[in-house]
């Protein structure tokens, strides 16, 4: 009997296609027997699974391709240093991001950025080893500080007529002096200075705003704040002094006090004034604007040719008024009218006369006129530096001033350099007398000759 069962199931293999014990290949169900499904070429009970055959199994996960160097530092966001962090397969990764270039420094998230020199540092590189200095530190800010004062006694910061430089020398040879009695905040630009007499002057500037400093024979004291630049002062006598400047804002002193009030233009801001007497007063300014006091109030007129600004102005009389400003333009007051001419193109800044033929006016790239009381001439006065300020004594006894503390002086014959002993811009010089002669500018700077 098992000889025909065996024989049975011999019979039965070629059209069942049995394979295994209770297993048949299969290609649709009614290959299967009873109770058999066909699954995957097979013909399984429902609880089964088909042999695990190449046919049968399933795909292999896709094998994960790590990242580069490049690739890694840049999904992190990092260009410098090293950083620890899980890689695009998952597995934890160490890497060098990168090296940052001279004067950038690696920071807490990896990335290169710019790191300012310390105040020392800054003013090592500026060779400054004493005083405030402004200067551009190597992130490209512009940084006020104060250098470390280094002077041993009796060296004193400046005292070598060298700007932030110790040194025992109070004046250079030409005698210029720097008052060592007063304390000038470097910050403070001076636009202006003018002395009543010896123990008594004013000067004035800007620093985000405007300020007034008066000098008492001694020392420098500030006396008032501003909130409008001041650009100008003229006076006659111990008891009128007038400060003007931005908005046409004006300070009057009567002997007593500061008042303040308006020189009859808002819009103008008030460049250059020139005080006759305490009645007869000329200043003028932004927009073409000439300014009158006559004892009363101001008046305004406005100046032409434009757009020729105006930016010194003198008087030798009432009836003899000097205007000089931009693009060389020279205009004259003769108690009437106006008149204008044109010397050269460099712009002038300033002008002052020893007497009505005996003027000279000074401008842009050491540009140096001198009016006979016919014509303006050209002198040479040997430098390129703007020239932005001329006072005088008599007509042997004139000094120029400018950009980059240079100083000239008029001897009547000869025009020669002097040592200001400054690099500073020189804005404005008054003479009280052949002994006695200040000048004042950028940075907190006062000069006195005596």
């Amino acid at each position: 009997m098992v000889k025909v069962i065996v024989f049975g199931c011999v019979l039965v293999a070629a059209a069942c296609n049995l394979d295994k014990p209770g297993k048949t290949a299969c290609e649709q169900a009614a290959d299967c027997l009873s109770g058999y499904a066909c699954v995957a070429g097979e013909c399984v009970m429902p609880s089964e699974e088909p042999d695990a055959g190449v046919d049968a199994s399933p795909d292999a996960p896709p094998m994960c391709v790590p990242e580069s160097l490049t690739e890694f530092c840049t999904r992190l966001g990092a260009n410098c240093g090293e950083v620890t962090a899980e890689s695009n397969c998952g597995t934890p990764r160490t890497a060098i991001c990168g090296y940052c270039g001279n004067g950038m420094t690696c920071g807490a998230s990896n990335v290169c950025g710019c790191e300012p020199e310390t105040a020392q540092e800054l003013c090592t590189a500026q060779a400054a080893a004493c005083g405030s200095i402004t200067a551009t530190d190597r992130c490209g800010a512009t940084r006020t500080i104060q250098c470390a004062d280094t002077c041993a006694s009796p060296n004193t910061c400046g005292g070598g007529w060298a700007e932030n430089k110790c040194g025992s020398t109070t004046c250079t040879a030409d005698g210029w002096c720097r008052p060592t009695t007063s304390s000038i905040n470097q910050l403070y630009d001076f636009n202006a200075i003018w002395m009543a007499a010896a123990n008594n002057g004013w000067a004035a500037g800007e620093n985000s705003g405007g300020f007034i400093y008066r000098w008492n024979g001694t020392t420098w004291r500030r006396v008032l704040t501003s909130n409008r630049s001041l650009f100008a002062i003229s006076g006659k006598g111990l008891t009128d002094a007038w400060i003007v400047g931005g908005y046409g804002v004006t300070y009057h002193y009567d002997g007593t006090t500061l008042t303040s009030g308006s020189a009859g233009c808002y819009s103008c801001d008030v460049f250059d004034l020139w005080a006759l007497t305490s009645q007869d007063i000329w200043g003028i300014g932004y927009d073409h604007k000439a300014m009158h006091f006559e004892g009363s109030g101001w008046g305004v007129s406005t100046l032409y040719p434009a757009p020729a600004a105006p930016r010194g102005v003198w008087a030798a009389a009432s009836n003899d008024v000097w205007v000089v400003g931009d693009g060389g333009t020279i205009r004259h007051w003769n108690g009437a009218d106006w008149t204008s001419q044109t010397v050269g193109t460099e712009g002038l800044l300033d002008v002052w006369g020893a007497s009505a033929t005996d003027i000279w006016a000074v401008g842009n790239g050491g540009r140096l006129l001198h009016y006979d009381g016919t014509t303006w001439n050209a002198v040479a006065s040997g430098t390129t530096q703007t020239l932005r300020a001329v006072t005088g004594t008599a007509s042997n006894r004139v000094w120029f001033a400018g950009a980059n503390g240079v100083l000239l002086y008029w001897n009547g014959s000869t025009l020669a350099p002097q040592q200001s002993g400054t690099t500073r811009t020189i804005k404005s010089m008054w003479a009280l007398s052949p002994t006695d002669i200040w000048a004042a500018g950028d940075d907190g700077l006062l000069l006195h000759k005596q």
